[in-house]
């Protein structure tokens, strides 16, 4: 699976960075990570939406 990175403003991130449905991730990744020094073409990224296989510590 393929996911496309989307341009978006970083002065209203909390109106389209949101959680959609309840993931059961572990408090350390929740929220907004900014990647200062990235060298891909990523701003933030956020771990929301995605599974949380909690028996593996693990997100699909």
């Amino acid at each position: 699976m393929a996911e496309l990175i989307e341009k978006k403003q970083l002065n209203n991130i909390a109106t389209w960075m949101i959680p959609i449905k309840e993931t059961n991730l572990p408090s350390v990744l929740k929220g907004v990570f900014f990647m200062d020094g990235n060298p891909l073409p990523d701003t933030c990224i956020t771990m929301y939406n995605l599974e949380w296989d909690i028996q593996n510590r693990a997100l699909l």
